[in-house]
């Protein structure tokens, strides 16, 4: 789906692993000098790092008495190698993941209130937390690091040779559903192969990414309410019309079934696409993956509503996770100062400066001046503040419903051109049903007071 240029955090190689090397029990280092292993999935940031982490070994490490070992790896083996460490108990001391209930269960990591001077970043960090990423059941074992935001990416030589411009003659895209649809329409041209839009229908994400996530522009949330705990699949009506318009008009790229999320990259990066929606990993992959041949640009998503803006979808990047051991190896206030070395705000400032992570907090780097950025990475940055990251969600025992989100926009809405009112009221039934099952077996909650449900919905407010 992804390829992740220029996108930090990801945890490193577990290839050590099977020379044996990684739990905090095994010290490999002298009696004076303390090993600490950091493993990341790091890509396009390994260097900057690798840069990071001498510096540390070269000035606060020999104080603290330690040597921060990092162990890189940059393909999709990543979390089986974790996953292989957890069982095993070979966790090295420090590691990025995307997830923190399994290792919390299997009580392999240390909770932040063991730590000590961690309580003003913690915080700091709270509002933008997930249950069962960065914490379980109160106690929070990671703190948020980067997030991932979207975007409408846009031709801007299509959209001048069309017209669409402003009073200074610049491209002007689209701020509304119907203005996305009349924008479609004339930036479409079939005898030059040139179209308004492109969806990548055949990529397992595309509901997600194209139709659903531009419910939270639109409405300020998705399908489900944290607050009742309930769904509401009503909310995407606004969205599949738009799509089955465009469709109907003949503005999308045809083919679209076949369509997997590269090639549509490729096919945009090739000039004759209109616009697209995107995310900010796609930076990169515009930048040396699929080089663009044209003058592209980002712009906030589209809202069905101009009076109506809200804050974007956004998710959290991998985040750093601490074995529980190393408080005996290293001792608390040490393994301290090492999450925060790596968590500083100024770390946080040069991977945005070097377009390696956008901030889940965009106060930290609001005032940081860019120089040779790459294409977008300024406008997809600068969506982070008006981008939110959704709760999570009540699980619905759906044994026997065969209707999803997928099988109404991609096989009925976009293949059949159905209705899809009387599905989605189907399966708003249907999963509201399916919460209560779930209930019945096992007792969960997503938020565990109103002032902790009013705290998140303040996120949501109004841009």
């Amino acid at each position: 789906m992804k390829s992740k240029t220029k996108k930090i955090i990801a945890v490193i190689s577990a290839a050590a692993m099977a020379l044996g090397l990684g739990a905090c029990s095994k010290q490999t280092a002298s009696d004076a000098t303390k090993e600490v292993k950091l493993w990341m999935n790091s890509g396009h940031s390994k260097s900057f790092w690798e840069e990071k982490v001498n510096q540390f070994n070269d000035s606060q490490g020999k104080d603290l008495g330690v040597k921060l070992v990092l162990e890189s790896k940059t393909d999709s083996s990543y979390d089986q190698q974790l996953e292989i460490a957890l069982q095993s108990g070979e966790l090295p001391e420090m590691f990025f993941a995307g997830y923190a209930t399994n290792i919390v269960d299997k009580e392999a990591v240390l909770s932040f209130d063991q730590l000590p001077g961690m309580e003003e970043t913690i915080a700091k960090y709270e509002p933008y937390m997930q249950e069962n990423i960065h914490k379980v059941k109160g106690k929070v074992y990671a703190l948020p690091f980067g997030i991932t935001t979207r975007g409408l990416i846009y031709n801007k030589d299509m959209f001048k040779a069309a017209g669409i411009v402003d009073e200074n003659g610049e491209a002007k895209p689209p701020k509304t559903y119907d203005e996305l649809r009349e924008a479609a329409k004339k930036l479409t041209d079939k005898s030059k192969n040139q179209y308004g839009i492109m969806f990548p229908v055949k990529w397992g994400a595309w509901v997600e990414s194209d139709i659903t996530s531009l419910a939270y522009s639109s409405s300020g949330r998705d399908a489900y309410d944290p607050v009742s705990g309930t769904y509401d699949y009503s909310v995407y009506l606004p969205e599949l019309e738009l799509i089955k318009n465009l469709k109907d008009d003949g503005s999308v790229y045809p083919g679209a079934e076949g369509l997997d999320n590269d090639p549509a990259r490729a096919k945009f990066a090739e000039g004759n696409i209109g616009m697209k929606i995107s995310y900010s990993f796609d930076v990169g992959v515009f930048t040396t993956q699929f080089p663009t041949k044209m003058e592209w640009g980002v712009a906030p998503l589209p809202v069905k509503d101009a009076d109506n803006y809200y804050n974007q979808h956004s998710y959290c990047s991998q985040t750093m996770y601490v074995n529980k051991n190393c408080i005996e190896k290293l001792g608390a206030d040490t393994t301290s100062k090492i999450y925060q070395y790596l968590y500083s705000d100024e770390m946080i400032a040069e991977l945005y400066k070097e377009g390696l992570e956008i901030p889940v907090i965009w106060d930290i780097v609001k005032d940081v001046e860019l120089t040779d950025a790459a294409n977008g990475w300024k406008e997809f940055s600068e969506m982070a503040a008006k981008s939110v990251i959704p709760s999570l969600k009540m699980p619905a025992k759906l044994n026997g419903v065969e209707l999803s989100m997928q099988k109404i926009a991609v096989d009925e809405v976009w293949t059949k051109g159905t209705d899809p009112k009387a599905m989605l009221e189907e399966l708003t039934k249907a999963t509201n049903e399916g919460i209560e099952k779930y209930k019945a077996e096992k007792q969960i909650i997503i938020f565990k007071s109103r002032d902790e449900a009013d705290a998140y919905l303040d996120l949501l407010k109004r841009i």
